[in-house]
């Protein structure tokens, strides 16, 4: 559904915060959402994290739209730890009434 919510799984042993990063479908390069638990400018209205346990960096995602579909990188360790990919994928026409939003974990 259009203006949907999607949680992105990312679980870490750390209590350091964590970097996420988007490699969008378009292939239009690497946004940086997230630096060491902070979510960057420009992505606050639709980005946030979960947060709801220790160790849990999910990375929440309103009003979904076809361009937030791609790769998405969580990484431990503010940056320089391992890393958790997950695939969102993005189907549905924007125009109609059917919107659905699949993620898939790729670690």
């Amino acid at each position: 559904m259009i203006g949907g919510r999607v949680t992105l799984p990312c679980w870490t042993k750390l209590t350091t915060p964590v970097d996420w990063y988007h490699l969008p479908l378009s292939n239009a390069g690497v946004e940086m959402l997230c630096s060491a638990g902070n979510i960057q400018n420009g992505y606050r209205k639709r980005f946030a994290f979960d947060r709801s346990s220790p160790g849990d960096f999910s990375l929440i995602v309103v009003n979904v739209t076809h361009e937030d579909a791609g790769q998405y990188i969580c990484k431990e360790d503010a940056g320089y730890g391992p890393e958790h990919q997950v695939t969102l994928n993005v189907h549905g026409k924007t125009f109609g009434s059917f919107y659905i939003v699949v993620y898939k974990r790729c670690t």
